[in-house]
């Protein structure tokens, strides 16, 4: 073997990605899809909000009395 080699793994040689970047990759994947599923819960949040809010503002439109404007009228 030319000196030197035996620093290499036989494996990393071979191209096959070593345990320790799989590993890293599979924690950032993680982290990943929690923070996907921590936003996807703020929206879920942010829509109910939305949806209460019109509720409210149909109701309030319903319960208002009407509004009666006058204006004169040239004969």
């Amino acid at each position: 073997m030319p000196p030197g080699m035996d620093k290499f793994p036989s494996e990393g040689l071979k191209g096959a990605p070593s345990k320790d970047i799989e590993e890293e990759k599979a924690q950032e994947i993680a982290m990943l899809q929690d923070a996907l599923h921590a936003m996807q819960l703020q929206v879920e949040e942010a829509n109910e909000r939305v949806k209460k809010e019109q509720e409210a503002t149909w109701k309030a439109i319903e319960e208002a009395p009407p509004t009666i404007k006058e204006t004169p009228v040239i004969v």
